[in-house]
């Protein structure tokens, strides 16, 4: 049995197996690093974007409250305040 795991050719078949086994773990790990990196970059651009929302949605309120405390223009009814129906 000795003879089996000493065979130049077992062994070379192994190192290549394992250099095999290597490749696709780096493979795996580059596609998860790159998936990472998506993923990040994806949640900078929606904190980006919540960020943006939030200040137009601050200023559209400042603007609604600015507009409450205008005074109101009063419509006149056509008629001068001075002449009066007896």
């Amino acid at each position: 049995m000795s003879n089996v795991t000493n065979d130049p050719a077992r062994r070379r078949a192994q190192e290549i197996w394992d250099r095999n086994k290597q490749r696709d773990v780096d493979t795996r790990g580059g596609a998860q690093r790159a998936e990472a990196a998506k993923t990040a970059r994806l949640r900078e651009l929606r904190l980006a974007k919540e960020a943006a929302d939030r200040e137009i949605a601050e200023r559209q309120r400042a603007e609604r409250l600015d507009a409450k405390r205008r005074p109101r223009r009063r419509k006149s009814a056509g008629l001068p305040v001075s002449e009066g129906v007896e």
